[in-house]
C-alpha cells in the first residue's frame, strides 16, 4: 500500500531541509578551517618566502618604476603574496595608471591568486585621496589564498602610506576586498600577524572542500554522536518498565510482548530462579 501524497511530500521536504542543513554545516567548517590556516600560516611566512619583482607603467621618459615583494607558500595549501615599497610613485599618475604584475610563474602561485593580484581596488583608494596629496611613498598589497584539501578562499588587502618608512608609518588607508579585517586587539590575542581573513570562494575548490566536510560532519555527528546519545538515553534517562526505544510505558504487558508504539521487542532476561535451582555438577576428582 502506497503512502498518502501528503506524507510522501512531508518526507521529501524533511529530507531536503536536512540536506541543506548538513551542506551549510560543511560550508561553516570550510570557512573555519581556512581561517585557522591563514592565522597559522603567517607565523611561518618568513621561512618559505620567494622574492618576486613588480613593475609599473610609468612615464615614457623614465621607463618602468620597480618594486619588490614575496610569494609565500605554506605546506602547499596556503599562498600569501605581498609587495612592499613599490617605489616613490606620484599619486597623480596613480589616478590614471594601474600597476601591473609580472615575473610570477603560474606554477609557483595558484591561478586564482595570479588572476586576483589586480591593484584596481587599491588604486581606487589612491584616486580618492585629496588632490593636495601628490606623493605616495608606499603601497603594500597582500593577496591570501588558502584551504584544505583544495584551495578554497581568496582575499585581498591594499594599504597606502605617505611616509618614507613603510614599516613604521601609520597607513593612510587600508582596504580589504573579499575578506574580513582583524582588529589589532584580536591579532594580539591570537598571536598572529594576519591582518585579514580571506572569504571569497574559489571554484571548484570551495564546493569540493565543503562536500568533504559535510560528509565528515554527517559521519561524526549523525552516526557516532547520535548513537552514543541514544545509548546514554536508554541507559540513564528511560525508567524501568518503559520501551528502550520510544519510552512507551509497558506496564501490564507480557514480558515477551513487543512495544505497541514502535514494535521493539524487549530483550529476554535470564530466569534467575531457575538458574538458582539448577544443580551444579560436582568438581572432578583428582
Amino acid at each position: 500500500m502506497r503512502s498518502p501524497p501528503i506524507k510522501r511530500r512531508s518526507r521529501w521536504i524533511r529530507a531536503t531541509l536536512s540536506t541543506v542543513l548538513w551542506l551549510f554545516t560543511g560550508v561553516l567548517i570550510n570557512y573555519a578551517v581556512s581561517s585557522y590556516m591563514q592565522i597559522r600560516a603567517t607565523k611561518q611566512a618568513n621561512r618559505t618566502s620567494q622574492p618576486v619583482y613588480f613593475s609599473f607603467p610609468g612615464d615614457a621618459r623614465f621607463g618602468w618604476n620597480e618594486g619588490y615583494g614575496h610569494i609565500t607558500t605554506v605546506e602547499d595549501h596556503t599562498v600569501i603574496v605581498t609587495a612592499a615599497q613599490l617605489s616613490l610613485y606620484d599619486a597623480t599618475e596613480l589616478r590614471t595608471k594601474v600597476p601591473k604584475l609580472h615575473d610570477i610563474a603560474p606554477a609557483v602561485v595558484a591561478r586564482e591568486v595570479f588572476n586576483a593580484f589586480d591593484h584596481r581596488t587599491a588604486i581606487g583608494e589612491a584616486q580618492s585621496l585629496p588632490v593636495s596629496i601628490t606623493t605616495l611613498n608606499s603601497f603594500m598589497p597582500v593577496v591570501v589564498s588558502t584551504g584544505w584539501p583544495c584551495r578554497s578562499v581568496i582575499g585581498y588587502m591594499g594599504t597606502l602610506r605617505l611616509e618614507s618608512d613603510s614599516t613604521t608609518a601609520e597607513p593612510v588607508r587600508s582596504n580589504v576586498t573579499n575578506g574580513l579585517a582583524i582588529p589589532p586587539s584580536l591579532r594580539e590575542y591570537l598571536d598572529t600577524s594576519a591582518t585579514f581573513i580571506a572569504l571569497k570562494p574559489v571554484w571548484p575548490g570551495f564546493w569540493l572542500n565543503s562536500f568533504v566536510y559535510t560528509i565528515a560532519a554527517y559521519i561524526i555527528l549523525r552516526l557516532c554522536l547520535m548513537n552514543l546519545f541514544m545509548a546514554l538515553r536508554r541507559r540513564f534517562l528511560i525508567p524501568p518498565g518503559h520501551c528502550r526505544n520510544c519510552n512507551y510505558n509497558l506496564a501490564g504487558l507480557a514480558a515477551d510482548a513487543p512495544c505497541p508504539e514502535c514494535g521493539t521487542v524487549r530483550p529476554k532476561r535470564p530466569d534467575t530462579a531457575a538458574i538458582a535451582l539448577t544443580p551444579t555438577a560436582p568438581p572432578p576428582r583428582p
